[in-house]
């Protein structure tokens, strides 16, 4: 005879856990792993990445995270630390080789907070040093010609108005001289277009007499880079158009400090006129 409802066995119910257990699964979780302060410290700036780093995180940053993820996992990636769980709103577990920490969440707080630099231009220029085998220039453009450094600042411009990435391969080329271009990975024209700002930072703080923002005119026109460039020239040459390709052949940062020379020489005599 088949055996009737009334006579089988009646299955136990799971019993709901409740929030005072969880706790205590998770303190028993936790029994063993160190309760000692978070000592694994994470870079501090743009200057203490690697080339793998860097490439990290400008592939993070193209991805449209915003900067408080992105600095999270950096730290995660940096630190070499692994986030196993994390315990109601008091604790982290994190593991670092053999060892498991037991880290507190306003400790985890304060070193992402310590990482969040990687949503601002670094004020020195970095650069993955090499693509695909073809080695990058130098990062503040020291042997770089005068000629390349006007190219680079008038795709940059150009980039600023169009949004065209057709501007930022052709700094590409530059920076990573014989370097195809056809099919860039997205991470190296972000660093390449970071890399120009922190370059333009840099040559502000070299150069304030010659390299004042440009203003664009009364009605929203941009400025004429061509115009300024030509005069960049001529004030190099003193107008001896057979001056020019050496000019342009000349060091960036010996034809900056001449202009920049130029620039401190007028602005000294005009404020000496006005007295």
């Amino acid at each position: 005879m088949h055996e009737t409802p009334k006579d089988m066995k009646t299955a136990k119910k799971t019993q709901p856990i409740s929030s005072a257990d969880i706790e205590a699964l998770a303190n028993s979780r936790m029994e063993g792993a160190k309760t000692v302060p978070y000592t694994l410290t994470p870079p501090k700036g743009w200057g203490e990445l690697t080339d793998e780093q860097l490439r990290y995180v400008f592939t993070m940053l193209t991805m449209g995270k915003s900067v408080e993820e992105v600095a999270t996992y950096c730290l995660v990636r940096f630190t070499g630390m692994e986030v196993e769980s994390r315990y109601s709103e008091r604790y982290w577990m994190i593991r670092h080789g053999k060892e498991t920490f037991m880290v507190d969440t306003l400790n985890m707080a304060e070193c992402i907070e310590n990482m969040m630099w990687v949503g601002e231009a670094p004020d020195m220029p970095v650069r993955i040093s090499e693509v695909d085998g073809h080695k990058a220039v130098d990062s503040q453009l020291h042997g770089v010609t005068f000629g390349d450094y006007i190219r680079l600042e008038n795709y940059y411009q150009g980039y600023l108005i169009s949004h065209d990435d057709r501007a930022v391969d052709a700094m590409v080329a530059i920076l990573y001289p014989g370097l195809d271009t056809s099919r860039l990975d997205p991470c190296i024209r972000y660093g390449t277009v970071l890399w120009m700002v922190s370059v333009k930072k840099l040559f502000a703080r070299m150069f304030p007499d010659f390299l004042r923002p440009a203003s664009a005119d009364a009605d929203g026109t941009p400025p004429d880079m061509r115009a300024i460039m030509v005069a960049e020239i001529r004030a190099l040459t003193g107008g001896d158009v057979t001056k020019n390709a050496a000019v342009l052949e000349s060091d960036a940062w010996d034809a900056l400090t001449e202009l920049n020379e130029k620039a401190r020489e007028a602005r000294e005599f005009n404020e000496k006129t006005k007295k």
